[in-house]
């Protein structure tokens, strides 16, 4: 399985379709790993690319939730995405974590590469790393996103 994921990720950009878009919303689907367990995760960003710097720096909003034993727990946030090749985004953000247990303000550092279906459709494989005042977390998936 590993060997086919390898080959499959350097085939992908051979297929990926040319696309740069000055908005993009994205519905998030994945996994949360923290403290030794996984919670299915879900989530919306939309993110704005900024044109007079060539679609290189964009500024983006993000909520996400998912099941901690029995608490819902909301994640939301505000960071900024650079984009050094065409479909890689690489992000930074402050946000805010809560349930009904605690509330906690956070650090996010991720990346994603989207891969262009069509030339407004893409899947982004997607990790990021949560770090929050006293823990921090593995965010995994991928992200159908929508570009105009």
């Amino acid at each position: 399985m590993k060997s086919f994921l390898v080959t499959l990720s350097f085939l992908f950009p051979l297929l990926s379709i040319a696309s740069t878009h000055q908005h993009e919303v994205g519905l998030f689907l994945g996994n949360t790993a923290m403290n030794g367990d996984n919670y299915s995760t879900y989530g919306l960003d939309y993110e704005y690319r900024f044109s007079s710097l060539d679609h290189k720096i964009g500024a983006f909003v993000f909520a996400e939730s998912f099941d901690e034993h029995g608490a819902e727990t909301r994640i939301y946030g505000a960071g900024v995405g650079y984009h050094p090749m065409e479909h890689l985004r690489i992000i930074f953000a402050l946000g805010n974590e809560s349930n009904s247990h605690h509330q906690a303000n956070l650090v996010r550092l991720g990346a994603s590469y989207s891969f262009f279906l069509t030339e407004n459709f893409a899947l982004a494989p997607t990790a990021e790393l949560d770090v929050a005042e006293k823990d921090s977390a593995i965010v995994y998936g991928v992200t159908f996103v929508l570009g105009f």
